[in-house]
């Protein structure tokens, strides 16, 4: 931890999917068999990061009244001292923040230059 990159983080990968929604009768016996947090793989631990809200909307304000704005995201920044390689997190991959309760969020882009890493993620309601 420090003062550039004050949160540590974990990086979790989503398990696969067997089988998707409930279409046959062998999903409907085991009952749901998406994602769930018991089946992610957790690929780092104890990674040093920053985590910014970004505002995504580019208009100042929304066109019409009853439109709402397009939602902000988040941005998560890794320093390059975290060793984490080329091709480590991609897309989809789960942020696991260290607040209490824990903060998950979705990695929508994932890229590496040479400060480190930054990611681009939507907050996951629990």
């Amino acid at each position: 931890m420090s003062f550039l990159y004050p949160r540590t983080i974990a990086i979790h990968r989503p398990g696969a999917i067997a089988t998707p929604g409930a279409t046959n009768v062998a999903t409907l016996v085991t009952g749901y068999s998406g994602e769930t947090i018991a089946s992610e793989t957790v690929l780092y631990t104890g990674v040093p990061a920053s985590i910014q809200y970004k505002d995504r909307d580019i208009r100042p304000t929304s066109p019409l009244p009853g439109d709402t704005a397009r939602p902000g995201g988040w941005n998560v920044y890794i320093p390059l001292a975290a060793n984490i390689p080329n091709g480590g997190i991609t897309e989809n991959d789960i942020v696991v923040d260290d607040t209490v309760p824990p903060r998950r969020y979705q990695t929508e882009a994932a890229y590496n230059n040479p400060l480190g890493w930054k990611l681009h993620c939507r907050y996951l309601k629990a």
